[in-house]
């Protein structure tokens, strides 16, 4: 268990994210002992410090952190550096190293399509990250023209003397796209901001933003070509995999990957759990988010306690740990499939067991709240631990959850530290996240 290596995709808002999927179904298709997860986060500072503490062994970045990444890494290779974005990082010897794998996944889901970039004219909307990867990326398939279209007029202008190509501020859109082939979206705002009139049948649009694409949806209106930006999700996926791993994947088990992707659809669930290790804020963050959601609250050891008469600490020193998993175990049957609406704070060592596993994934948004066991252990009082009262409490909380890490990964839908942020602060981030599931 403690070999499993452990993966991420970070950014925020980043609960949308199909990369799990990619990512999850590589692993699985090739009998590999990873987990790719979700992690929200503020800052690249704040991504750092979680990868570090969890021993990520590679993540990807989305936006808004593409660029803001790059000062805290040891080193950028060198497409990256000139994109100026970085979407890949992975260690190698201790050291952070930035990559890009969307320039590579633009032009392969364009070759999918069958569609030559070679000679052709593109409009890029956008001036961020996936639109310079975008922009880089065609440049180097020999492209005839790019355009960098932005509102920010001077954003886009900087880009393109860095890129060389062409920039356009937005309202010249029509002029730009009534010449074009090709109109490539990397806005990550799902607002409309493409005049519908801009758009005409000959054109090829793709939408990076592939949750509920406006752009996508007037394009079809207006009879133009479209390509969905989930391709460009996994042929961006596919290197950011050889790099994290050193596995090239057959073209029969991308095209079963990219079908599969293109097919789920996210599966509803009525409730939320928060998991993690003791002294992370789970019932108080619960307490504030089922507030916040207009969602019931429950806490699974607070249940625990009333229903049996006696404390956490006592069923421990009285009948064993062995004994209470079985009793947590049967109020996580009684209490979460028939619960709706609901946030459950759970104990921290509920996911030891594989049939609460199994229960939180099939009944609850899984929120995975971390903290590093130096900042967990001022939280909680040690003597009503009953796994901790011990000599040297801080080397067993360590070896504990080192062992659990696995197991928080594999049954979480997202993770977030609460290490930077408040509780007030820590469970308006999960409702803002919960917003594009629920």
């Amino acid at each position: 268990m403690s070999e499993l290596k452990l993966f991420a995709v970070t950014g925020q808002p980043i609960f949308h994210s199909r990369s799990p999927q990619i990512f999850n179904s590589l692993f699985h298709s090739l009998r590999m002992d990873a987990v790719y997860i979700r992690i929200n986060a503020m800052s690249a500072e704040e991504v750092i410090k979680t990868a570090r503490a969890m021993k990520l062994s590679g993540f990807n970045v989305t936006s808004p952190l593409k660029y803001g990444i790059m000062k805290n890494l040891d080193d950028v290779e060198e497409h990256a550096r000139t994109i100026g974005a970085v979407n890949t990082v992975v260690v190698d010897n201790g050291k952070w190293i930035g990559h890009n794998t969307d320039f590579i996944g633009v032009a392969e889901t364009l070759k999918n399509n069958s569609i030559d970039p070679k000679n052709i004219n593109i409009a890029i909307l956008g001036a961020g990250g996936a639109a310079r990867a975008a922009a880089y990326g065609l440049i180097n398939s020999n492209a005839k023209k790019v355009t960098l279209l932005n509102r920010t007029e001077e954003r886009a202008k900087k880009a393109s003397l860095q890129l060389g190509c062409d920039y356009a501020p937005l309202e010249k859109g029509k002029e730009i796209l009534d010449k074009s082939d090709i109109l490539i979206s990397c806005i990550p705002s799902v607002q409309r901001v493409v005049n519908p009139d801009f758009l005409n049948s000959d054109l090829v649009v793709m939408d990076a933003n592939y949750k509920d694409s406006v752009l996508i949806h007037d394009a079809v209106e207006k009879g133009c070509r479209t390509i969905n930006g989930l391709e460009w999700l996994v042929y961006q996926a596919l290197p950011a995999f050889y790099l994290f791993t050193g596995q090239k994947i057959s073209k029969d088990l991308q095209r079963k990957i990219l079908n599969d992707v293109l097919m789920k659809k996210a599966m509803y669930k009525p409730n939320i759990a928060l998991i993690g290790f003791m002294g992370t804020g789970k019932t108080t963050v619960g307490q504030l988010l089922a507030e916040k959601k207009g969602f019931r609250f429950m806490d699974i050891d607070k249940i625990i306690e009333e229903s049996s008469g006696k404390t956490i600490p006592e069923i421990f020193r009285k009948k064993g740990e062995k004994a209470f998993r079985e009793i947590e175990k049967s109020v996580i049957l009684k209490k979460i499939p028939d619960a709706h609406e609901t946030v459950f704070s759970l104990g921290g060592g509920v996911i030891l067991d594989e049939k609460n596993r199994n229960i939180l994934n099939k009944y609850c948004y899984v929120i995975w709240l971390w903290a590093s066991v130096q900042t967990a252990l001022k939280q909680v009082n040690i003597s009503s631990r009953p796994l901790l009262s011990q000599k040297n409490p801080e080397k067993i909380a360590k070896r504990i959850l080192t062992a659990r890490i696995p197991l928080y990964a594999k049954v979480s839908d997202l993770a977030i530290s609460t290490e930077t942020s408040n509780a007030e602060e820590i469970a308006k981030r999960i409702k803002d996240e919960m917003g594009q599931a629920l």
